[in-house]
């Protein structure tokens, strides 16, 4: 099964905003997502959270500033290679500001 994550940009207490994202190609192309992607094997989730933001929104995000709010199993019975096991982290605190990439357009 695939591990990934999704990190959820998000302000306020209790949540006001979140940050989504139009993604521009791969899998969800088209659809509004959170920013995340798959973990690679030399990286723990938490890693992979934050290394995703970097790549697809140009922020960053220390370590200790990704809180785990779920943890998500998605089952395709048509396409099971397609099956995969989803990470999500809350982030209330970063550097810079999202912007577009190959990957996705913030919205």
């Amino acid at each position: 099964m695939l591990v990934n994550t999704i990190c959820l940009l998000v302000k306020g207490d209790p949540i006001e905003s979140v940050l989504l994202a139009r993604k521009k190609r791969g899998f969800g192309e088209g659809k509004i997502v959170a920013a995340g992607g798959t973990v690679e094997a030399d990286e723990t989730v938490v890693q992979a959270a934050a290394r995703e933001i970097q790549e697809e929104l140009s922020v960053t995000i220390e370590l200790e500033d990704l809180e785990r709010a779920a943890r998500i199993e998605f089952y395709f019975p048509g396409k099971p290679e397609w099956n995969r096991v989803v990470f999500v982290y809350l982030a209330r605190k970063w550097a810079g500001e999202p912007v577009e990439s190959d990957e996705v357009n913030p919205q």
